[in-house]
């Protein structure tokens, strides 16, 4: 009999100085769009807070069928062996380390990984591969990555690679996204291939070599996915892939 799968999300962290009753009390969290596109892709949503125990992290993951790596913090250019440059934004170390043992985590395992944003710039970086640390420093630099629309609204095209996972998902040579990125992939780690790009170059989407399920994508497709059906394959693909049999 198949089960629901179990999604683990990955969690954030934040200290909310402007709390009424207790000023910088600290906040574990995702945003809840990725807790809605998993479970409107049929999927049970889990949010995994950031813990630094090895074996915590490791628990937590053979708790669950599949990782949903979120967005958030700018990684530490330290990661890919850089010094800061002066567009870098906050970074969270520690979130750097929590992501990173998850994906070894889930490898090991063998469970499938969605990287979101952050996500898939962790999956890259985690692997060997580099980032721009803001995306004006890219000579192909022509468009605008960070939108100003509202959340849910596509932005910007992007061309899906033939034979890819991704284009087999979508069925279509090209889709339109929302982005919200500053950061994007340089160098792209080894045991990857990219999946998707922008009409200016740049990596929008990169897939793991072999048969498990490991892939990144740029864009936001988890605040679209409650008013535009086509993301939300995306999401019932990964649920799918990671539903186990018992």
């Amino acid at each position: 009999m198949k089960n629901k799968a179990i999604i683990g999300i990955s969690g954030n962290f934040a200290v909310d100085y402007n709390h009424k009753m207790v000023p910088g009390v600290e906040k574990a969290y995702v945003f809840n769009y990725y807790v809605e596109a998993i479970a409107l892709a049929g999927g049970v949503p889990v949010i995994l807070p950031i813990v630094s125990d090895p074996k915590a992290i490791k628990k937590q993951v053979e708790s669950v069928d599949g990782l949903l790596l979120s967005g958030g913090h700018d990684i530490t250019p330290f990661a890919y062996d850089q010094e800061p440059h002066p567009l870098l934004q906050d970074v969270l170390p520690r979130r750097d380390d929590f992501d990173f043992k998850l994906i070894e985590c889930a490898l090991e395992a063998k469970k499938p990984i969605l990287g979101i944003c952050r996500g898939m710039q962790a999956l890259n970086v985690m692997f060997g591969g580099d980032l721009y640390q803001d995306v004006s420093l890219a000579k192909e630099y022509t468009l605008k990555h960070v939108q100003g629309n509202p959340l849910k609204d596509p932005t910007h095209t992007i061309d899906l690679v033939e034979g890819t996972r991704l284009q087999n998902i979508f069925k279509t040579k090209s889709i339109r996204i929302n982005t919200y990125h500053h950061q994007a992939i340089h160098q792209i780690a080894d045991g990857f291939y990219p999946s998707a790009f922008a009409k200016d170059g740049m990596i929008e989407a990169i897939e793991k070599d072999g048969d498990s399920f490991v892939m990144g994508v740029q864009w936001h497709p988890e605040m679209m996915a409650a008013e535009h059906p086509t993301m939300l394959k995306l999401f019932k693909f990964f649920v799918k892939e990671s539903i186990s049999e018992t």
